[in-house]
């Protein structure tokens, strides 16, 4: 199975305004991906995902993601430190790309998106991801 880092901004918009962007949790969903996360990743995730919860009146299908995720996403431990970018929390998700041997990277993010190739995986962005799955 293709292991794959979802930035956060990937998740607040599939969950909360779905669309296009929406099909990428239903390729986990169906289990066609396995998305992996550090611990570190969760928590920013966590937080992003209570605050919108909060804000846009979805608090409970928040709890059941985060549930879901942690039932069904792969845990990583990075053991190297990455300090490529000047976001901290973009270093983390390239900590746990490496860790993972992760194939793709899926950001909104233009610092993130302008490396292109981390190790073995590819820094990409959701249309192109659902380009390759053949879902846009």
């Amino acid at each position: 199975m293709v292991r794959v880092i979802l930035d956060t901004n990937i998740w607040i918009s599939a969950i909360f305004f779905g669309g296009k962007i929406g099909r990428i949790l239903t390729l986990w969903k169906d289990g066609k991906i396995t998305v992996v996360f550090s611990q570190e990743t969760f928590l920013e995730l966590e937080e992003k995902l209570l605050f919108w919860g909060k804000k846009l009146g979805g608090e409970k299908e928040v709890a059941e993601y985060l549930l879901s995720i942690n039932h069904h996403g792969l845990f990583v431990y990075p053991q190297e430190k990455v300090t490529i970018c000047r976001d901290v929390d973009d270093n983390r998700l390239l900590e746990s790309a490496q860790s993972a041997n992760a194939k793709f990277l899926v950001s909104g993010d233009k610092d993130l998106l302008t490396i292109k190739k981390f190790g073995k995986t590819e820094i990409i962005s959701p249309r192109k991801f659902l380009e390759i799955f053949m879902l846009y």
